[in-house]
């Protein structure tokens, strides 16, 4: 495999990895499970006492009312109270990640034995980096929302004097517009930093400059492969929650709840296998 500073753009393998996550992790499936069953039933457990009080979320507000928006994200149910038991449920699958991780890199232990869970220095340096990650992330994205809105502002004002139908249109379209480059933004610096998050699961501590000068040779490839990958994974776990949805009887919210967070804790390992897959690339 090619070191970042020796491979020429476009020679990213992404059809090889992104094929390589969903299929690796099925290779070893049992290997997988048994690894980290008991983090497995605490974050399923923690998901369906999630869905069994958590109220029902509160009507977006209308328009862009400051106030509003501040009521909407704190209420009870809001985007506030969602956000903490999503990170209380992480933290509870944090242990398996790292292991799923490790597995990735490294393979079946020789000797058939599979790793003991643990939370210490590696789990805690994980977390720490993908929640900065995400900061980063969302930072990029806001910036580029703001921007977009902007644009939108300046154009407002310059179209203003035209016709309803067709100023409405084009502010629509400039809407979409922004949001897309803002989700793409997220989605671009998330991919730079792949490779130093699956080093945390290592024991490596979290680089924020050499982790971004890492991928500077590699960054558009890695970018469509990172939106490669959670596209198909997208789809996959959609279909998988309308299936079960459609067979399963009514009243059983708790089986339901149960394969809802089965659907979650797959799509959390394929992504463990991705971001190992890369880890590997860059770094072995």
């Amino acid at each position: 495999m090619s070191k970042p500073d020796e491979a020429g753009p476009g020679a990213f393998p992404s059809k090889d990895i992104v094929l390589g996550s969903f299929m690796l992790p099925f290779s070893h499936f049992g290997l997988y499970l048994r690894s980290a069953w008991l983090s497995l039933v605490a974050f399923v457990a923690a998901s369906l006492v999630v869905t069994s009080i958590l109220p029902l979320p509160p009507a977006p507000p209308e328009g862009n009312d400051l106030a509003q928006l501040i009521e909407y994200m704190t209420a009870p149910g809001g985007l506030l109270e969602v956000l903490a038991y999503e990170i209380v449920r992480l933290v509870l699958l944090v242990p398996a990640i790292t292991i799923w991780i490790r597995l990735t890199v490294f393979g079946p232990p020789e000797d058939g034995r599979f790793p003991l869970l643990s939370l210490g220095g590696a789990e805690v340096r994980y977390l720490s980096a993908y929640v900065l990650i995400a900061l980063m992330s969302l930072g990029a994205m806001i910036g580029v929302l703001i921007a977009a809105t902007l644009v939108v502002s300046v154009l407002s004002a310059i179209i203003g004097t035209l016709a309803g139908g067709v100023g409405s249109t084009l502010m629509s379209l400039t809407s979409i517009a922004g949001s897309a480059f803002g989700l793409a933004a997220f989605v671009y610096v998330t991919s730079r930093f792949m490779p130093a998050l699956g080093a945390t699961a290592l024991g490596d501590a979290f680089d924020v400059k050499g982790g971004w000068a890492e991928t500077k040779p590699q960054a558009w490839p890695l970018f469509w492969s990172l939106v490669s990958f959670a596209g198909i994974l997208f789809l996959a776990q959609l279909a998988l929650m309308i299936g079960f949805g459609m067979v399963l009887p009514s009243g059983v919210w708790l089986l339901g709840g149960a394969i809802r967070a089965a659907i979650q804790a797959l799509g959390i390992l394929l992504a463990c296998a991705y971001i190992g897959r890369v880890y590997a690339y860059f770094r072995t």
